[in-house]
């Protein structure tokens, strides 16, 4: 696990001498060396693969003007067919790619394999994107599905992650953290259109944008909480972006922009810095006097 350290600090407090403060800024180095290093070789492979693919298309084309070349295309398509059908056409085969995903992810040691397996699990669930002209657009269909699943799957990697060794450790962070992202986006999308599934369930009772809106608040206050408690700065990083797009999502949604509201709105953020520094008071003075 990778913790944060104000090197400076504990070397004026005196909790660590110069010279071991050096020694953590060299290995600090080789670390984002290492991470430099695998951003660019994926980066190099995925130019590659889509370069080698759009370079071998007019080969292809000319290929398939050769009759017996392209009977024996047809044949193997007609093989191929019902599987790609079901791998990318139904939840349960695109689960099952999630998994030999992550499958390989641990085999080969790779981050984005592991964050990728998140991807395809979100898409399983019925979610996705795209984009036209400067324009983006997210849909989660079964925003209290991915909600549960990607909490359930996310913890369960958290969990995890603490009995493997340091390399295979950091491959189930980051799927607990992507788990944490597709959470946080669903509630989102929660927040703004319910879920449909919910509604009928529950008679109209529960799955509507409000309710989303205030099971999401207080799962972000949670998980601010817990990462500060348990030092999980990713999920205190992340919870504070999101309970900002939350509320301002629900300003404009809801409240409207109006003096008032933004009056309450800046108490009430006050009032939150205020308690988030009283804390970090309290627990830098309890390190201190260790």
């Amino acid at each position: 696990m990778k913790v944060t350290l104000d090197l400076k600090e504990l070397v004026e407090s005196g909790k660590i001498t110069p010279e071991e403060a050096e020694r953590l800024k060299a290995l600090s180095k080789q670390g984002t060396s290492k991470l430099a290093y695998r951003i660019v070789i994926v980066l190099g492979v995925l130019g590659v693969a889509l370069g080698g693919i759009l370079l071998l298309v007019p080969f292809f084309e000319n290929l398939l003007k050769i009759p017996e070349f392209r009977a024996l295309i047809e044949k193997v398509a007609a093989i191929i067919d019902p599987v790609l059908r079901f791998v990318l056409g139904t939840v349960y085969g695109k689960a099952i790619v999630s998994a030999l995903l992550l499958a390989a992810a641990f085999r080969a040691k790779s981050g984005f394999l592991a964050g990728l397996s998140a991807v395809v699990l979100f898409m399983a669930l019925g979610s996705s994107t795209w984009y036209a002209h400067a324009s983006y657009w997210m849909e989660v269909s079964r925003p209290l599905l991915t909600i549960a699943v990607f909490a359930a799957v996310g913890a369960l990697a958290n969990k995890w992650s603490a009995r493997l060794t340091a390399d295979r450790e950091r491959l189930l962070i980051i799927y607990a953290r992507a788990s944490l992202l597709f959470v946080n986006l669903a509630f989102w999308v929660g927040s703004l259109w319910g879920d449909d599934w919910l509604k009928t369930l529950s008679g109209g009772q529960f799955g509507g944008e409000i309710f989303f809106s205030i099971v999401w608040a207080i799962a972000l206050a949670w998980m601010i909480a817990f990462g500060v408690r348990y030092n999980r700065r990713a999920m205190v990083n992340m919870a504070a972006v999101f309970a900002g797009i939350h509320f301002y999502t629900q300003w404009f949604e809801h409240l409207h922009a109006s003096g008032g509201s933004l009056f309450v709105a800046g108490l009430i953020a006050l009032a939150f810095a205020k308690g988030l520094a009283m804390y970090n008071q309290a627990l830098t003075a309890k390190l201190r006097a260790k």
